[in-house]
């Protein structure tokens, strides 16, 4: 949760309330508060022995567009959600049109403006 993004702060409310409402009779809850600066609050090495998944809160540049999932892959940690893939490509709005007009699929009309 938090993270560098412009919603840090809405990202830190989800992650205390998933932390909140998940079963702590069948989960060992380890919040991770991710700073402005990018610092974690635990080190991701303890995570790599004690974690078995991560419940991703993160919002906006970072969490959602398919970076903390890329790092989560790359240091072989399962994560709730989309994969890096699939999250960089959602974040990309003219690709994803592309792609959905490619395969007939309905899209908004939308207009490429380029420099």
């Amino acid at each position: 949760m938090g993270g560098q993004s412009s919603e840090h702060e809405i990202s830190v409310l989800s992650g205390k309330t998933v932390c909140e409402n998940l079963d702590r009779q069948k989960y060992e809850i380890i919040p991770v508060h991710i700073g402005r600066d990018g610092e974690w609050a635990v080190p991701f090495e303890t995570l790599m022995d004690k974690a078995d998944i991560a419940f991703l809160a993160l919002h906006g540049e970072y969490g959602e567009d398919g970076t903390i999932q890329q790092f989560l892959d790359s240091i072989g940690l399962r994560y709730t959600g989309s994969s890096a893939r699939s999250s960089a490509l959602g974040m990309n709005k003219l690709a994803c049109s592309k792609l959905f007009a490619a395969y007939d699929l309905g899209v908004p009309k939308w207009t490429e403006i380029t420099r």
